[in-house]
């Protein structure tokens, strides 16, 4: 998938806990279950099926799109993998000796004129798609905020009807919500930071070497 398609697929509403999430019927279901004693409290925090459910919805939405997200740049993580690669190989100098005829020389010397060349083009690839998996990380992180807004917004409307129902004072204005450890969250995160990591150690390495 192109950069421009996941991010577009980033772009689009975020619906982690499906349609029809209609805001008088979740306040409604709030006060339902308040009435029905669904209401119970553990390590301090209330909880109820319902809320309990819309955690477990963004949990599992929010491992899918990690998940699609990491699988999506498995090609360009290849790539730039492979131009690191490319580039550590062209760090390799070239080396004249004196007793070199000009037509060896010359030889070198415009190999080493298009090495130059080609190392120039990749640390631009690299910087490219770098800046590229940078955008796509940059708009996943919104998208899963955006989702996790349309959570809270749901939660939100579900406890006033508890409050409603529950007609007293001690009740916290908002229920206290704990989103579990993501997996997908975890391998994402890795394969940026080794991508990160293998990068910019070749950069500095060609930086080191051009300096020499």
């Amino acid at each position: 998938m192109a950069n421009n398609q996941i991010i577009n697929e980033l772009n689009k509403k975020a619906r982690p806990d499906g349609f029809f999430n209609f805001k008088m019927l979740i306040r409604a279901t709030g006060s339902k279950d308040y009435k029905n004693s669904q209401l119970c409290t553990r390590d301090g925090t209330y909880q109820t099926p319902w809320l309990l459910e819309k955690v477990r919805c963004l949990a599992e939405y929010d491992n899918k799109v990690y998940c699609q997200v990491d699988k999506a740049l498995e090609p360009v993580a290849h790539t730039i993998a492979s131009k690191c690669k490319e580039l550590e190989l062209l760090m390799k100098p070239y080396e004249i000796s004196e007793g070199t005829d000009q037509e060896n020389r010359e030889r070198l010397g415009a190999k080493m004129t298009e090495t130059e060349k080609r190392r120039d083009d990749i640390m631009i690839q690299l910087s490219e798609l770098m800046m590229g998996m940078e955008t796509i990380d940059a708009a996943l992180q919104h998208h899963l905020q955006r989702a996790e807004n349309v959570i809270m917004k749901h939660i939100s409307s579900y406890w006033s009807g508890v409050l409603k129902a529950a007609a007293s004072s001690d009740m916290p204005p908002q229920p206290n919500i704990e989103i579990p450890d993501i997996p997908g969250k975890a391998v994402y995160e890795n394969h940026l930071a080794g991508i990160r990591e293998r990068l910019e150690k070749v950069l500095a390495d060609t930086e080191h070497a051009e300096e020499v």
